[in-house]
């Protein structure tokens, strides 16, 4: 992204190249999003708040007291206690709400998982440039009369970029051995 007017002049210009490139992510994300995701969306936003709680509870009181008014007044309930058609729609709307949730999760999922691969390649990109630094520096120090020539094994191997399957494998069995240690009879 060249610098423009879109660009704040106390963001530097690489941060603001990041920004850039990860609301283009969440655009091409927002992309294939159909109207009725969307719409499942909004209901589930509006589902997430308190006063929506609120609503449910005025609903229930106002139904329940409409119905035992009725009956007071010798009038015949549209739903008499046991409330049979209140508990239907009760619970047509929570299987509702529960799978619009789900719907929901599902697509927020989707784009975490995205965003942890490109974390993941992006660490793995900045490991190597980090290796490739190291290598350089341990170069210069070699090269330069004007600094000593120590030999560093740590920054040597630290030069090679990380081998990722033998991490995670190791990772694995690090996991595994403190799985079996808390495992363990005291």
């Amino acid at each position: 992204m060249a610098a423009d007017d879109s660009t704040s002049p106390d963001t530097p210009q690489h941060l603001e190249t990041a920004i850039q490139n990860l609301a283009d992510i969440h655009a091409r994300h927002a992309g294939v999003v159909t109207e009725g995701q969307l719409g499942i969306e909004r209901m589930t936003r509006s589902i997430g708040r308190p006063w929506f709680a609120f609503v449910v509870l005025l609903f229930v009181a106002t139904w329940i007291a409409l119905n035992v008014g009725l009956a007071v007044v010798g009038r015949r309930p549209f739903d008499p206690p046991q409330f049979f058609w209140l508990q239907g729609i009760v619970s047509l709307s929570s299987l509702l709400m529960a799978t619009f949730i789900l719907i929901t999760e599902n697509r927020q999922s989707d784009l975490a998982e995205r965003r942890a691969q490109t974390t993941l390649q992006i660490a793995l990109v900045s490991d190597q440039k980090i290796a490739k630094i190291i290598e350089l520096l341990q170069k210069l120090r070699q090269d330069s009369p004007q600094v000593r020539n120590l030999r560093d094994k740590e920054a040597e191997a630290m030069a090679d970029p990380t081998d990722v399957n033998a991490a995670v494998d190791r990772l694995e069995e690090a996991q595994d051995e403190a799985l079996r240690k808390s495992d363990a009879p005291p």
